[in-house]
């Protein structure tokens, strides 16, 4: 079974390290666009986005409906 999982807050890493070990395939991580954190506003990804880039699972960002309709 092929999954996608939309989610931003690290609450949802311990179940992204499950799909991937999992027999499921997890083919794409969708999550909100960094944003400007701390005094010098520099751009933090979420903990989801970070995780994808680093699991080298595909990774999109986006706050539009549309844009993810797309995908699908």
């Amino acid at each position: 079974m092929r999954i996608g999982v939309a989610a931003t807050p690290s609450v949802a890493l311990p179940t992204l390290d499950w799909l991937l070990d999992s027999q499921y395939s997890l083919v794409h991580v969708f999550s909100t666009p960094d944003q400007p954190a701390g005094r010098g506003r520099a751009l933090i990804s979420s903990p989801v986005s970070t995780w994808a880039k680093a699991h080298g699972v595909p990774l999109t960002t986006t706050r539009e409906l549309e844009v993810l309709e797309e995908c699908f």
